[in-house]
């Protein structure tokens, strides 16, 4: 359904919406203890299970590779900076990490134009050419604002290239309970599932539905096998922002 103003939502859409901003579980005490360690662990692709991961979202990054590249760009949720590693050096490549710790003493930092906490700290007169998400929107409390103020920053013919897991998806189950679930077990001794929870608060579905909202053009590739439930991985590139919805939901929302 293409909108032009909110007014036009449909029940579902309101619905879809009205689950936003959410709120994250509470991490038992256990996991909190171990959480930090965990977490970089993962993006560094420490032990057997972790590094096979980081292997297969290599197929991501060169996805990204592969639309080209454009200056100013802005990428979301960068932690522990990886994805310069596929990108020229460049003076106009912005960051949004409120993680601090993910990239304090990597020495990709010196690489970074400008550091933002939130995207929300972003002027909507910036202007990018490329905005980035590497495995983020998954975690976002409140992605309708994140969608809609990336659709305000992003130009006119600008990219927004996402790479996501197809949470939601049968083979995406699958792999983390028989994958990183066993390994997290074995090594912690605990269940992954609370894990999870607090961590992928948002399913492909949710995400899918509404960069229909706040993009006209949304391009969809899934990876190993071009099926959402056949996919651990979900590639999307949103084009031609709704400037009018996005800022309107701004306006409506804030």
């Amino acid at each position: 359904m293409i909108l032009n103003t909110l007014q036009g939502l449909t029940p579902s859409q309101e619905k879809l919406l009205s689950r936003f901003p959410k709120s994250r579980p509470l991490l038992p005490d256990p996991y909190t203890k171990i959480y930090h360690q965990h977490i970089l662990d993962s993006r560094n692709g420490q032990g057997l299970i972790a590094g096979l991961v980081v292997k297969m979202e290599q197929w991501v990054h060169r996805q990204i590779q592969a639309q080209g590249y454009g200056y100013p760009t802005l990428e979301i949720g960068a932690g522990t900076l990886n994805h310069l590693a596929y990108e020229p050096i460049s003076n106009s490549y912005d960051v949004v990490e409120p993680y601090i710790a993910l990239y304090k003493g990597q020495i990709e930092q010196n690489r970074i134009r400008n550091f933002y906490n939130s995207i929300t700290d972003i002027p909507c007169q910036h202007q990018y050419q490329r905005i980035l998400s590497v495995f983020v929107l998954e975690h976002v409390e409140d992605l309708p604002q994140l969608l809609a103020w990336s659709a305000c920053l992003l130009k006119p013919t600008g990219l927004f290239i996402v790479g996501i897991p197809s949470e939601g998806g049968g083979l995406w189950s699958l792999g983390w309970r028989f994958g990183t679930g066993l390994a997290f077990r074995w090594r912690t001794g605990l269940s992954y599932k609370p894990m999870m929870r607090f961590e992928h608060i948002n399913t492909a579905g949710e995400i899918m539905a509404l960069s229909h909202l706040f993009f006209h053009h949304v391009q969809t590739k899934f990876f190993p096998l071009p099926s959402f439930h056949l996919s651990f991985y979900t590639f999307m590139v949103f084009t031609s922002p709704r400037y009018d919805v996005a800022e309107e939901y701004l306006q409506r929302y804030k």
